[in-house]
């Protein structure tokens, strides 16, 4: 269901001829596409995410219960997760009894699962270059590569050959799909991935995976290119398919902000960015900055609620999707809207991107 909004007008396209310098549109006048997150503060979507781990540190153990709180729409490491239909996890290395067993820890009896596509088919999970992944990449589905190094014949130390790589997932991105891949650490662990540099040159997001003392898991973004948690510790328990945040302290701060956000909205429909910026600061003890409150309100925008836009596109005013003074949504059927879609309660999905230029 896409969300109408009587009030909004189309703003300067991006795409416009331009021929002279006062052509070229204002960034801030043009339609915000906000960025969203599968994962809150970690994982982006429509995205391409790559995670870099020791040797026996639990990446594909990760990568499994990421999957199954993905079908589900749980939590992950104390995180929102949004909920997704078609997840497919290409795997070439775990063998099928490690999978299948593993799969009855993750899911309950009964319960829907991810697609696992490992080497035990028929047909084996196709390289990256195959043309067969592209028509899985639509906006929706969430594809896991594990591990990387599997899915390609390129040399990981060739700047050259790992670009060529790095462009075969921008690619499957392109077209709409959140793509996850696992890598390897380097040996001295000092860079926080193996090979060169442009493995998180053509990456979103770049997180290394390590074990440090107290059995505690770190995930530290070696680069990231949209604002995520840097640091996240965990403690994983295997046998119970359990990852438990050791900072939730952190985590409870944010939902406690959204809902602060989301009480100041229900009650003042149609207040302005700046009016939810002072009216939030006037009753926390610590202050919070403006940028990281539209930050939130661009995550939470059509499925806690929603903006109205001025003649020049910009954000006027915000209302509140599930008001019990709102009687109900105001629904638009177009295939041709650029309003956000609502999914079971949780951030919405982007438009589809455009067409890969390869």
């Amino acid at each position: 269901l896409a969300l109408k909004n009587p009030s909004s007008a189309p703003s300067p396209s991006p795409t416009a001829h331009i021929s002279r310098i006062e052509d070229i549109p204002d960034p801030r006048s043009l339609l915000r596409d906000p960025v969203r997150f599968l994962v809150d503060d970690l994982i982006p979507l429509n995205a391409v995410t790559v995670i870099a781990g020791e040797y026996s540190v639990g990446k594909s153990w990760l990568g499994l219960i990421l999957a199954s709180e993905l079908k589900r729409g749980g939590t992950f490491i104390g995180r929102d997760v949004m909920r997704r239909d078609q997840v497919v996890y290409l795997d070439r290395e775990s063998p099928l009894s490690v999978i299948q067993e593993r799969m009855d820890v993750v899911y309950r009896e009964g319960e829907s699962a991810h697609r696992h596509w490992g080497m035990w088919c028929d047909d084996e999970p196709p390289l990256l270059d195959n043309s067969l992944l592209l028509t899985f990449a639509r906006p929706g589905v969430v594809l896991f590569f594990d591990a990387l190094i599997r899915f390609h014949r390129a040399d990981e130390n060739s700047p050259t050959q790992m670009a060529q790589v790095m462009a075969c997932l921008r690619r499957l991105q392109s077209q709409g799909a959140t793509v996850i891949a696992f890598h390897h650490r380097d040996k001295k662990l000092a860079a926080g991935y193996r090979g060169t540099a442009e493995i998180p040159s053509g990456c979103d997001v770049l997180y290394s995976l390590s074990k440090e003392e107290g059995n505690n898991l770190v995930l530290r973004a070696v680069k990231a290119r949209m604002q995520v948690d840097q640091v996240v510790t965990f403690r994983a328990d295997w046998d119970e398919a359990r990852l438990v945040p050791t900072e939730l302290n952190s985590v409870l701060e944010k939902r406690a902000l959204v809902e602060e956000i989301r009480d100041h909205i229900r009650r003042n429909p149609g207040i302005s960015q700046s009016g939810i910026a002072k009216s939030v600061n006037a009753t926390l003890v610590k202050p919070v900055s403006r940028w990281r409150i539209q930050r939130v309100l661009d995550q939470h925008e059509g499925s806690l609620w929603r903006a109205e836009h001025g003649p020049s596109g910009t954000k006027t005013g915000y209302f509140d999707l599930f008001s019990t003074s709102q009687k109900e949504l105001l629904i638009d059927d177009s295939s041709n809207t650029r309003a956000q879609q609502v999914v079971s309660a949780r951030p919405a999905e982007p438009a589809a991107g455009a067409a890969a230029g390869f």
